[in-house]
C-alpha cells in the first residue's frame, strides 16, 4: 500500500507493507526473534532529516550517499530528489530494501535498481539488479540520481565504502547498537571528506547518542567531529516529537569548528 507525505512542498509517496502484524508474524514464523517491524512506518527522525535535505540540497547534491539502516528509505529518497549523484539504501531486511526502492520509483527517481528478495541474506546481497521503470506522480519532477540497495549488517566488520555522505535515522535506539554503528560509520565514508547526517529522538536516546559521539571522536585514524547539533519539532499522529539533527565530518588535524546546520521548519 502507499502512504503520502508532503515535506517542504514536495509530495512524497512511500510504499509500505499492508500490515505490520503480518510482518511480525513472518518474523515469528522464521524464528527471527531479533527482527522487529518498526521499519514499516516513517518515524519523526526520518521525516526531520528528509525535510532538512530537501531544504538544503547542497548537503548531498552531486555526492555519493548511503542511508544506514534505511527502513523505508525516506531520507535516502530525499537525497535522490535533492540531486545526489548516487544513493545506496543499506538495511538487513530485504523487504525494507524493496519498499525503499519502490518508494523511490513512486517519488520520481528515474534510475532505480531492482532488488530481488531471498530468504537468505547472502543470496540477497549477491542478486542481480535490473532497472525498474520510474512512475512518478504527474506533478512531480523526475530525479536522475542512481538509487540502489544492498543488504547490510552493521555488525559485519567487513563492510566498507567510500561515500561522501552517510544518513542515519533512529539507528541508536538500543544500547547494543551504539558500538557497532560507531565502528562501521567511518568505514563507509571517504576518510578525508566524509560527512554523517544523524537524526535521533532528542530525549529517548540521549545517553546512546552521547556514547556514540564519544566513540566516533575517539577513533584513532578516523575520528569524526560534531559540527553542529539542532533540535526540531515534528508533528505526527497529532503529537509533537522532538528530533535532534547532527552534522559530523571527518576530523582533519586540530579542526574543531565547521559549518552551521540550520533548523528547518516543517511545511
Amino acid at each position: 500500500m502507499q502512504q503520502h507525505l508532503t515535506l517542504s512542498g514536495r509530495k512524497l509517496t512511500l510504499v509500505v507493507p499492508r500490515s505490520v502484524d503480518a510482518v511480525l508474524d513472518m518474523y515469528i514464523a522464521r524464528n527471527q526473534g531479533d527482527r522487529d517491524p518498526y521499519w514499516c512506518r516513517p518515524w519523526p527522525s526520518a521525516i526531520a532529516l528528509a525535510q532538512l535535505i530537501l531544504q538544503q540540497p547542497e548537503l548531498v547534491k552531486g555526492k555519493r550517499v548511503c542511508d544506514i539502516g534505511c527502513g523505508l528509505g525516506l531520507a535516502g529518497i530525499a537525497a535522490a530528489l535533492s540531486g545526489a549523484k548516487e544513493v545506496v539504501m543499506l538495511d538487513r531486511e530485504p523487504i525494507a530494501l524493496q519498499c525503499s526502492l519502490l518508494s523511490a520509483q513512486a517519488c520520481g527517481v528515474v534510475s532505480v535498481q531492482d532488488y530481488t528478495q531471498h530468504a537468505e541474506p547472502e543470496a540477497a546481497s549477491s542478486s542481480q539488479h535490473q532497472s525498474l521503470p520510474s512512475q512518478p506522480d504527474s506533478d512531480q519532477q523526475a530525479s536522475t540520481s542512481q538509487v540502489s540497495a544492498q543488504h547490510f549488517d552493521w555488525g559485519d566488520p567487513s563492510c566498507q565504502g567510500n561515500y561522501d555522505v552517510a544518513l542515519a535515522c533512529d539507528v541508536l535506539y538500543e544500547p547494543y547498537s551504539v558500538e557497532p554503528v560507531a565502528r562501521i560509520t567511518p568505514r563507509l565514508l571517504n576518510h578525508r571528506t566524509g560527512r554523517l547526517l544523524l537524526a535521533d529522538p532528542s530525549h529517548r536516546t540521549k545517553a546512546n547518542r552521547d556514547r556514540f559521539l564519544q566513540l566516533l571522536g575517539g577513533q584513532p585514524k578516523s575520528a569524526m567531529l560534531l559540527q553542529e547539533s539542532s533540535e526540531v519539532t515534528i508533528q505526527m499522529d497529532d503529537q509533537d516529537s522532538l528530533v535532534q539533527l547532527q552534522l559530523l565530518r571527518m576530523k582533519q588535524g586540530k579542526e574543531t569548528v565547521g559549518l552551521k546546520l540550520s533548523v528547518p521548519s516543517q511545511d
